[in-house]
């Protein structure tokens, strides 16, 4: 009542929707503030939009963690998004109490950010409003769906004026089609009634994943959902077509996926926002891939032993054979790993509803044998994992790698001290490797993160308390996509080389909110450590 209480009474004060004279255009906002800078605003400006989130939804905005065991759940509460009336820009809000937020959808809000903090960052160019209260809002009228302007786009299209403004994407697809939305290891994440009803225990640790879409055109980008979001895996397939993705366009760095997810993201509000098709009708076909479907006992193809089901007893040296595609792919690594089969860790030890059991590629190897050494004990380059295939019989104008991946087997005795930084490069017909940049983040360097583990005292750690799960590791598979040029096609080999990009490892550290990326951990010759590297799905596509 006493916020209700708080917008007649500014409704009372001052001049009813679009009768003040203060009030400009929407993006005249980017003017009070230079890019990475923040102004507190002390004078009255007023500014009109239409609200394209709603205060209902659980999946506005990521939810921090606090500590180690638990989550600031009011940020996605606290978060409203508004664009312009035009849609030419829009602006996040952020409430200082998540009760005072009451915006709702299509809502034609008139703000007065007197006392509000303008905060711009310069790449992406964005901009944020912090200390926003109840009596900041002059009038609020309901407004529908017809009120909102139609904005499509292609990712590569996507500009910074489309952050914090309510876009759809046409013709997305995901992926990576098994198992659900979130394919994660469902103990850690947010409990969800509809989810986590009965029997086991979840410890409420971690909030917040992301899976890969691409539009037809190869552009890709993150897909964000909040753990909360009980459709997120409701028990039906995965959307295995192409179809209208909507959502609001935001930037959202995430430190279980390394931090860097690209310039821009989408959340849709709800599932309505996910138009795409649930029967296959995508222009990709697939030329190789891995995908060990359907159980986590399945048998690896090796080319010399044939299938071995190894279980946990691994093979070096030999190559693994791909299961899917048009043409034959092999997948090693010269570090001389063991190989074997074992789950992929997607939503594992909850109900199977919407989760499909399958396997993954596991490499287990010492730490040192990732990277190669010279005679004195100094590293002089990186070990490596190799996908090769012939693209001579495909045609088309697009072809790309993707990959799930993780380290670690949620024990923290192997998930910590593995290559933190890594590239991929690829080579036609045996010739010089190339960069390859990341199809989401345009970055040539992307970061491994580890599998979640149980707290517990790690063996030659350093520590003798006992360490909790980091901020850093993930809930999941990290899903990461690569395009490859044009001379790729119509070739004999085309080989992919993911490699150590540094020696920078992992850390392993008493606070869990510290940063692993801090350089206190350097490759050593004589560690003992070791550790595992999963693939759960690998896929060369071409259009």
């Amino acid at each position: 009542m006493k916020h209700l209480l708080k917008y007649l009474l500014a409704a009372v004060a001052l001049p009813l929707w679009g009768q003040a004279a203060a009030a400009g255009p929407f993006g005249q906002l980017r003017g009070l503030c230079e890019p990475g800078k923040s102004v507190l605003l002390t004078a009255p400006t007023v500014v009109e939009g239409i609200v394209v989130s709603d205060y209902r939804s659980p999946n506005m905005e990521l939810n921090p963690n606090l500590n180690y065991y638990s989550v600031d759940l009011e940020e996605n509460d606290r978060t409203v998004y508004v664009e312009a009336a035009d849609g030419s820009c829009g602006i996040r809000l952020r409430f200082d109490e998540a009760s005072e937020n009451r915006l709702a959808r299509y809502d034609r809000v008139r703000l007065d950010l007197n006392g509000c903090r303008l905060t711009r960052t310069a790449a992406p160019d964005c901009m944020t409003l912090t200390g926003v209260q109840a009596l900041n809002v002059l009038s609020v009228a309901p407004g529908t769906a017809a009120d909102l302007p139609m904005k499509e786009r292609s990712v590569a299209t996507l500009t910074d004026d489309d952050l914090y403004t309510f876009v759809t994407l046409r013709d997305a697809e995901f992926v990576f089609k098994e198992g659900s939305y979130t394919n994660i290891w469902e103990p850690y994440a947010q409990s969800c009634g509809e989810l986590h009803h009965y029997k086991y225990d979840i410890n409420n640790r971690m909030d917040g994943w992301a899976s890969l879409v691409r539009d037809s055109e190869g552009g890709a980008i993150y897909m964000l959902v909040n753990t909360l979001c009980a459709w997120r895996r409701a028990g039906k397939p995965l959307p295995q077509g192409m179809g209208p993705l909507s959502g609001v366009v935001v930037h959202t760095p995430m430190r279980r996926y390394g931090g860097d997810m690209g310039s821009y993201s989408i959340r849709p509000l709800d599932e309505g926002g996910i138009g795409v098709s649930r029967k296959r009708n995508s222009p990709w076909k697939r030329l190789t891939g891995w995908l060990l479907d359907g159980s986590a006992g399945a048998s690896l193809e090796f080319e010399l032993l044939g299938y071995q089901n190894l279980g946990t007893e691994g093979r070096k040296g030999d190559r693994v054979l791909n299961d899917a595609g048009s043409s034959r792919g092999y997948l090693w690594t010269d570090c001389g790993a063991f190989v074997h089969v074992d789950g992929d860790y997607n939503a594992l030890g909850t109900q199977n509803k919407g989760w499909v059991g399958n396997g993954a590629v596991v490499f287990k190897a010492p730490v040192p044998d990732w990277y190669k050494w010279d005679n004195m004990g100094r590293m002089v380059g990186s070990n490596a994992f190799y996908i090769a295939f012939s693209t001579k019989k495909a045609r088309g104008t697009a072809l790309q790698l993707a990959f799930e991946w993780g380290a670690g087997n949620q024990d923290g005795n192997f998930s910590w001290n593995f290559p933190l930084e890594w590239k991929a490069e690829y080579a036609v017909d045996g010739g010089e490797f190339q960069p390859l940049r990341d199809a989401a983040t345009g970055r040539e360097t992307f970061v491994l993160r580890s599998l979640p583990w149980w707290d517990k005292v790690i063996d030659g750690s350093g520590h003798a308390d006992r360490l909790r799960t980091p901020y850093d590791c993930g809930m999941g598979l990290q899903q990461r996509i690569f395009r490859l040029p044009a001379e790729a096609f119509g070739r004999e080999e085309v080989v992919v080389r993911l490699s150590p990009a540094s020696g920078l490892l992992s850390q392993i550290r008493g606070n869990p909110s510290a940063d692993v990326l801090i350089p206190t951990s350097v490759v050593r010759k004589n560690s003992k450590q070791t550790t595992v590297i999963r693939f759960g799905t690998i896929t060369v596509d071409y259009k």
